[in-house]
């Protein structure tokens, strides 16, 4: 991560709150969503293999390092190790296909293989779009846990994983969803 890294001096202490002592301005979940979001993009483009490397560039509190992902500055595992072991665990043995726009401000980046088809839901800013329920999919957040029924999408990406469905058929059961028009975005 250290050519390009979009995460570079964001990863701060994770969820250390009560024990440092000084504030700690880091949005956990941004980062965590950023990491995501930059290896789900080098997949998506292609790349076949990625390895997140910097256990060597822990020090102490409060140590910041450019290079540095998931780690806090003492070494520990950040929290967005865990929504990246997520993504790792959802997309190994699968190859990307071509991505496409769910609706305006919302894409889908798809991956196929081991007998499913994993779609990333990824907004480009607050999403108002209500993934919907069905017997044909689970949905999970950035976390891995099943996402809320009936919630919108926010900010962060979200993973559609089906056994049975194909790319084209999600596509074509998302894009209807919303008519033309009404994006899936908040404005800003």
């Amino acid at each position: 991560m250290s050519e390009g890294s979009s995460v570079a001096g964001r990863i701060g202490e994770g969820l250390y709150h009560y024990t440092l002592p000084y504030p700690s301005a880091e949005n956990v979940q941004d980062t965590a969503d950023r990491l995501c979001r930059f290896v789900i993009s080098l997949l998506a483009n292609g790349v076949q293999k990625v390895f997140l490397y910097s256990m060597h560039s822990h020090f102490h509190f409060p140590g910041e390092n450019a290079w540095r992902v998931l780690v806090t500055s003492d070494g520990m595992p950040h929290p967005s190790a865990a929504a990246f072991a997520v993504t790792a665990y959802l997309l190994e043995g699968t190859q990307p296909k071509a991505p496409f726009e769910i609706q305006p401000g919302l894409h889908g980046y798809p991956f196929v293989g081991s007998g499913r088809t994993v779609l990333v839901l990824a907004p480009r800013s607050e999403s108002r779009f209500i993934p919907p329920s069905s017997l044909e999919w689970s949905l999970f957040d950035l976390w891995g846990n099943p996402y809320p029924e009936g919630q919108p999408l926010g900010k962060t990406i979200a993973y559609l994983v089906s056994e049975r469905l194909s790319v084209e058929e999600l596509r074509e059961r998302l894009t209807r969803l919303t008519p033309p028009g009404e994006g899936a975005e908040t404005g800003e």
